[in-house]
């Protein structure tokens, strides 16, 4: 009703987003793949950063839920950039952390992983959250390794930090991994 676009598509795939974690079996997985397809090429159009950082990052996570990962990284790459040349910080956490995830999951090597860590140092210094994720992934490349102490003495840093700033969720996945 307010005539915007940008506004119209980001809320059209908020609402897939949402709708995809209340009830995941409700939206087929390439509906809601073309629908931010279809976002990301309006969007575009639009001359619209944040809407196509924002865009981006879902297509990363609908790639991530079917295990593509590498799709998925590829995407949040997309989003990291966009984020950037917006300066939304909110974004671009958003889309370094699921970057971060799914090119730990993909085809990344454990002896690449941890240099790709180190070159995003900047951006996970500047949010803990984001330092909380970096520590758990790289906790992953070193079990990857065979360093198996010093992944566990890395993703028991991760839920510390995670305690520390109240992400009570992430302690249970790092307790997990």
């Amino acid at each position: 009703s307010a005539d915007d676009r940008s506004l119209a598509w980001r809320a059209r795939i908020a609402r897939t987003e949402v709708q995809t974690e209340v009830d995941p079996r409700s939206i087929p997985t390439a509906t809601a793949r073309a629908e931010i397809v279809a976002a990301i090429e309006a969007l575009t159009e639009l001359g619209d950063e944040a809407g196509l950082a924002d865009a981006w990052t879902k297509l990363g996570f609908i790639e991530f839920m079917p295990c593509r990962y590498d799709h998925a990284a590829r995407a949040e790459g997309r989003a990291v950039a966009y984020a950037r040349a917006c300066g939304d910080d909110r974004l671009l956490f958003e889309a370094l952390r699921l970057q971060m995830f799914s090119e730990s999951f993909g085809s990344t090597t454990p002896d690449e992983g941890p240099r790709r860590l180190d070159a995003m140092g900047d951006d996970v210094r500047r949010s803990r959250p984001i330092e909380v994720a970096a520590l758990a992934t790289r906790s992953r490349y070193l079990s990857m390794r065979g360093e198996v102490q010093e992944a566990r003495r890395t993703i028991e840093l991760a839920a510390a930090a995670a305690e520390a700033v109240g992400m009570r969720f992430f302690v249970a996945i790092c307790e997990g991994l």
